[in-house]
C-alpha cells in the first residue's frame, strides 16, 4: 500500500516528531512524503516536491497530487482535496471542548510554566 503523506511540518517540534517517528517506525509502509525540495527524509522514502505553504489554499490543490497512492494520510488538521481515501490526525482537542473562560484561565494560570508560551 502506498501512503501519502504531508511532511510540510517534519521539523516543527511536536508534529514534526510525530511525522520522523511513523517514517521510520512504520517498517512495511510505503510513503510517499510530500514537502518542501529540502525535505530530510529517511532512507528509502519517495519524495514529491510541493511548493504550497502551510495554511493556503495552494496547499488544498497541490499536496496530495502528482503520484499514484491508495491512502493519503494529513498529520495534522488540514486536508488537501485528495480523490483517494483519508486518515487526518489530530493532536489536541482540548481547546474545542473549552470555553472561552476556561481558556483565559488557563493562559492567566500558566504564566510562568517552562511549557506554556503565550502568543504575542
Amino acid at each position: 500500500m502506498r501512503v501519502g503523506i504531508d511532511c510540510r511540518k517534519i521539523d516543527d517540534f511536536g508534529i514534526g516528531t510525530y511525522i520522523r517517528g511513523l517514517l521510520t517506525a512504520m517498517a512495511g509502509v510505503e510513503y510517499v512524503a510530500f514537502g518542501p525540495h529540502d525535505l530530510d527524509l529517511p532512507a528509502g522514502i519517495e519524495h514529491v516536491i510541493v511548493d504550497a505553504p502551510k495554511y493556503s489554499i495552494r496547499e488544498l490543490f497541490r499536496v496530495g497530487r502528482g503520484v499514484k497512492i491508495d491512502l493519503f494520510h494529513a498529520p495534522h488538521y488540514v486536508v488537501p482535496f485528495v480523490d483517494v481515501p483519508f486518515v487526518v490526525t489530530i493532536h489536541d482537542l482540548i481547546a474545542a471542548g473549552s470555553s472561552r473562560s476556561a481558556k483565559r484561565y488557563v493562559v492567566k494560570s500558566l504564566p510562568n510554566s517552562d511549557t506554556w508560551k503565550k502568543s504575542p
